[in-house]
């Protein structure tokens, strides 16, 4: 079904992390963690429209783009020692909180993907990569790696 639920919008807004900045509104998580429940009647309505049209309206397509210290102890007059991060409406977020909720368990990501996977770490990609290689170690062949360093590999996107 299209519709979605206000108790829907309910739970997505009860998993919302408290104190958190909105990057296009000035709004923080506790406005709606704390609003009336006849908001969620009406984002219902609105997220259902969305879905129904295929339309988002351009204010929730919206961040706001902060750039943090890759480390502590960098220099921070140097513009390469910063990454940026997009802040998301809070809407817009709340929105995607209610469609993976929905549709998560239907989503297929590579084996081999291990960050921004639930129940998957790097830690987890480390450990592979150092079985695999003992295995072939011990079956007495050569074991040859490539490695990227992609640390800036973000810095710079294209969308155009």
């Amino acid at each position: 079904s299209v519709l979605i639920h206000p108790d829907e919008v309910r739970l997505a807004v009860e998993s919302l992390k408290s104190d958190k900045n909105d990057g296009t509104y000035s709004l923080k998580s506790q406005n709606l963690i704390h609003a009336s429940e006849i908001l969620h009647g009406h984002l219902s309505i609105l997220f259902t429209i969305m879905l129904k049209h295929g339309y988002s309206p351009n204010g929730m397509l919206l961040g706001t783009m902060v750039p943090i210290p890759k480390g502590k102890f960098n220099d921070l007059t140097n513009s390469k020692n910063y990454r940026a991060i997009t802040i998301s409406s809070l809407f817009g977020k709340l929105f995607d909180i209610i469609v993976l909720n929905r549709e998560g368990q239907h989503l297929i990501t590579n084996d081999l993907q291990f960050s921004f996977k639930s129940g998957s770490s790097t830690t987890m990609c480390t450990s592979m990569v150092r079985e695999t290689i003992t295995y072939f170690v011990h079956k007495g062949a050569n074991v040859y790696s490539l490695v990227l360093d992609a640390t800036k590999a973000f810095d710079r996107v294209n969308y155009c």
